[in-house]
């Protein structure tokens, strides 16, 4: 239910910063903050560009760029990178996870905007109709085999691969997946988040490769 309200309200500061139908790249670890963020984005008409959290300063300019997004949401541990990129891009409305000083708003504020158009009968975000068939993602690719590739994906084919999974994989609602590949990749976003939540699993986050103990330790999970 929160997550439900937290969606509603981050889409209606979205929606009402005009952002539809523009662009949105993505950067953090994996974390509740990365997937309220990326539903909120998708689900207001809003394309989201999630990008590899181990990319370097230059190449997070690059794909921005690249991509054309006009807003950066970021955890609070890329305050640097988005200071370069706001300093490269003094247009571009950056938005942290918590740190007021690191970006133009933060998610909190923009939730608790969200809240109050909400509770003031301004709810655009409920009635939002979504296109089944527009880009909701840009993934850039590995660029193993030349220059990375900005692959479009649309909402019925992130659905799609949602269902198939969901009819493949016996995720069941007493289940805790421990989520701890790369989140912005397509893969883990489908198995390991988009799907259990279809299924009512519970999500744990790994930080890390180096927290796996722990994280086994503290979630008990059955599925990873």
């Amino acid at each position: 239910a929160q997550f439900g309200d937290d969606i509603c309200a981050l889409s209606n500061a979205l929606i009402g910063l005009g952002l539809s139908g523009t662009r949105v790249a993505l950067i953090g670890e994996n974390s509740y903050q990365w997937v309220l963020s990326y539903f909120a984005i998708v689900n207001s008409n809003i394309t989201v560009v999630p990008l590899d959290k181990e990319l370097g300063k230059d190449d997070i300019l690059y794909f921005i760029k690249r991509s054309g997004a006009g807003t950066f949401i970021f955890s609070d541990t890329y305050k640097e990178e988005a200071a370069f990129v706001s300093e490269s891009l003094p247009e571009i409305l950056t938005v942290s996870y918590t740190d007021k000083g690191a970006g133009k708003k933060t998610l909190g504020e923009l939730i608790r905007l969200g809240k109050e158009a909400v509770s003031a009968g301004r709810d655009l975000y409920s009635d939002t109709r979504i296109d089944r068939e527009r880009v909701c993602s840009i993934l850039f690719t590995s660029g193993t085999t030349g220059a990375s590739k900005g692959v479009m994906l649309t909402h019925r084919c992130i659905a799609s691969n949602i269902v198939a999974a969901c009819e493949n994989i016996l995720y069941k609602e007493e289940d805790t997946l421990l989520s701890v590949l790369p989140i912005h990749h397509s893969y883990e976003d489908v198995g390991g988040i988009f799907s259990p939540i279809l299924r009512g699993c519970t999500i744990a986050f790994c930080p890390s490769v180096k927290k796996l103990q722990s994280c086994f330790a503290a979630f008990k999970p059955t599925i990873m």
